[in-house]
């Protein structure tokens, strides 16, 4: 039992911060390329295809319930005041993450959507090289940060 807390013990930490409200904020990195909405439904349409020929989705795959997916990408590009309340990079892709596997705005593939957009967002904005980077094969990516 000690050889598993020792292991986990920067993770308790971490744990005991965001309890807290303590956890500092890392520095981040401003994004420099929009996520636009048609874009990412069209993207959203190929992948729906790749995966249907493949026998791993169906016609129900990507689609929209309502409008919340728009209202996710308007939510982490929001301004006032002229100010980005989601200045980098990281939080952005942190709050797109939490928002579409929260809402579950499609039908289906909401999991599978949400990590194609993810490493998509960080691949556009060059914050992060994925290894043998394959548009669909991304399950599969190794992340590294520049």
């Amino acid at each position: 039992m000690n050889d598993l807390i020792r292991k986990f013990s920067k993770t308790f930490k971490l744990l005991y911060l965001y309890d807290e409200y303590n956890i500092p904020k890392p520095k981040g990195n401003k994004t420099a390329k929009k996520l636009e909405y048609h874009q990412i439904i069209s993207e959203i349409e190929e992948l729906k295809e790749y995966l249907i020929t493949k026998n791993q989705a169906s016609e129900l795959f990507g689609m929209q319930k309502d409008n919340s997916f728009k209202g996710i990408l308007e939510h982490i590009f929001q301004m006032f005041d002229s100010i980005e309340l989601l200045p980098t990079t990281e939080e952005k892709v942190v709050n797109l993450l939490y928002y579409i596997i929260k809402d579950h705005p499609f039908v289906d593939g909401n999991k599978r959507i949400e990590t194609y957009i993810f490493i998509d967002f960080l691949n556009k904005n060059r914050k992060y090289q994925f290894c043998n980077f394959n548009k669909f094969d991304f399950i599969n990516c190794k992340v590294t940060s520049e």
